[in-house]
Order: structure tokens, then sequence, then C-alpha cells
């Protein structure tokens, strides 16, 4: 049997502390930390101690020439293109946070450059590895005729879901008070909107419909602080609604509905941030003379521990399925096509007032 894939870690921040780094540090008979990174001095000692991790590296390149090395998981934020070319360059597996990279090209260039490196790229699209999304996508497969996907999304500042997990903070941190406001930003629709929240739904949406659909409309809603687009596929219609909100408002709330000649089929996802909340697939048909609904949880098993076991398998057995590279690629490129269409609109609209 083959022994735990030595693995090292480049950025160890909140999104790294809260959901990776814990998960594989559980998972040592998988993995072996063998070196962690980070630019801030303070983050990268803390975490290095608190996990026992033999190295620490201010510099990624650094950590890149650890002896021995396999693998390496890329959680910094913004765009990880250039670190994980360089990863791939240095002959190592690659585990991404999402997105795979900010631009086309770039994606394009790490899928050739994984496969003439022989390694995988392997992208964190954790809702793939819901138990209540493999049970929507296995369920809605069969069912034959036109089918209508509804996702929606709702997000308020994720500060108020993540703010009781205990973080290595550089110092002088300040808490935030609430999302930074970059409404009426194009940086903002591009970076937030597109490349950090609908990625989410663009790969649940071309993981169910089974390829990449054809973007048929594209608009921002809330002056650029959100999207709504549709496309088709097949004999799929598909819906795409997502709102970033600069105070609690509502709540969060994500849903993925398929309505079929079979039935109504709605999965409801909870944040991310959120332990032991599973999700829950509803089912609503007609049925002995009258519309039944049902609701099943998921289970609690943490979709970041199999999100990494999946990793793993990629790397030891050659594993590979919609988070690889090559569909990564895929939904970077539906991304742009969506900011294209709708700053194409907004500059019409403007011309068309003037």
């Amino acid at each position: 049997m083959a022994g735990p894939v030595r693995l090292g870690v480049i950025g160890c921040g909140e999104i790294a502390q809260v959901m990776h780094l814990r998960h594989a540090a559980a998972l040592r008979p998988l993995f072996s930390l063998d070196a962690v990174c980070d630019t801030d001095p303070v983050v990268l000692d803390g975490v290095r101690r608190g996990l026992g991790v033999p190295a620490g590296h201010l510099d990624h390149r650094e950590l890149l020439a650890t002896p021995g090395l396999e693998a390496v998981l890329v959680l910094t934020p913004g765009d990880h293109g250039p670190i994980v070319l360089d990863a791939l360059a240095a002959g190592l597996h690659v585990f991404v946070e999402k997105p795979l990279c900010y631009r086309v090209k770039d994606a394009e260039a790490i899928v050739a450059a994984a496969v003439t490196a022989r390694r995988a790229v392997v992208t964190g699209y954790v809702r793939l590895f819901d138990p209540g999304f493999r049970r929507l996508r296995e369920t809605v497969a069969g069912i034959p005729g036109p089918k209508l996907l509804d996702a929606t999304v709702v997000l308020p500042p994720d500060w108020y879901y993540r703010r009781h997990h205990q973080v290595v903070r550089p110092d002088g941190w300040q808490p935030p008070d609430s999302r930074e406001d970059w409404g009426g930003s194009w940086d903002y629709f591009v970076d937030e909107v597109l490349l950090n929240l609908a990625i989410h739904e663009v790969y649940c949406i071309r993981a169910l419909v089974g390829g990449r659909p054809k973007l048929l409309a594209a608009r921002e809603l809330l002056d650029r602080r959100g999207l709504h687009a549709t496309w088709a596929h097949g004999d799929w219609s598909v819906l795409l609604t997502v709102l970033t909100l600069a105070e609690l408002g509502g709540g969060y709330r994500e849903q993925l509905r398929v309505v079929t000649n079979d039935g109504d089929y709605t999965l409801t996802l909870p944040s991310a941030y959120l332990d032991h909340c599973p999700s829950e697939l509803s089912r609503t048909r007609y049925e002995d003379g009258g519309l039944r609904t049902s609701v099943q949880p998921s289970s609690y098993e943490s979709v970041f521990g199999l999100e990494l076991e999946h990793f793993y398998r990629c790397v030891r057995e050659g594993a590979g399925g919609p988070m690889m590279a090559a569909g990564a690629a895929l939904d970077v490129g539906m991304l742009h096509e969506v900011h294209h269409v709708v700053r194409g609109n907004a500059q019409t609209g403007a011309e068309g007032a003037s």
C-alpha cells in the first residue's frame, strides 16, 4: 500500500485554517504535512507550531524546493494561476482553492502544463462532495424530458458565519464590521460576484447538466452586487441568481431547484463555514391525489474531508472528475463570457441613454 502523500501548504490564512489544514492534519494516514508557507510571519509561525509541521517558508518557491515533496495545497487569496504553474514546473500535484485562476489564457496554460507534467490539478469545488448534491445529481440524471434548474444564492457578509472559529491572525488584525462595499465596481463584479461566489453555482450547473451550457442572457443586479444569467444545454434550461448583501439581512440562502416531469427537487445548502449543519434535499410530487413533500437531510460528514480524500485518490490512483483542471478552465471561461455579455449590455445601455 502506498504511503501518505507528502504535502506542502501555500497560504495559511483563515480559509486554510478553518477548513483545509485541520482536515489534512486529521487525515494523517493519507497525508504527511511536510511544509507550510505564508507571507505573514506571525501566521506562519502559529500554524507551523500548532500543527507540528517541520518546515515553514515565507516564499512559496522555497517550499516547492522541499526534498521529497509530492503535492501542494494552494490556498492563497486572489489569482492562483502563477503559483499553480510554479508548482507544476516543480513536478508536483496541485490542489487549488477556487477559482483555478483569474484569466482564461492562464487556465489554458495550466491545463497544458498539467498534461505535460502528468500531474493532477484539482480545484476546490467543495459543493460537488456534498452528499445532498450527489443524491440530487444521481436522481435527476435518470429522469427523461425537459428540466429546469433554478439556482439562487443570497449572501450576506460571511463574517457572521465564521467569527466563531479560532484562527491565528496577523499582528494588528481587526474584525470587519461588514463586507467591504465595492458596489458599482466592475472589479467587485468580476472578482467577488463571479470568480469568488457564482463559481460555486457554475460548477454545480455544469456537473448537473453534463457539459458546458450555452449562455443565453446575463445582466448585473443591485449596482453590480449581483448577477442574473440564463443558459441552455440539451433538455436543460438553467437560471442563476446571485445577490450579495452589505448587511446580514435575511441571512444566507443557497438553493438548487430542479423541476422535472417527475417532480420538484430542491437542495438547500448551508454556509460552508458552519460545521455539523447538513444540506437538505426535498422532493415534491403528485401522489395519491395530492402534492407530497419529503425532506431528507444529508450526513454530517465533512465535505472538506471528502474533498481531500478525493485529492489523495487523484494523486495515488489517477482519479478525475469535473473539478480537474480542464473542467475548471471551462468554468473560468463561462464566467468571463458572462462578464463580457454584462459589460457589453451596460455599455450599450449607457450609449442608448446618451
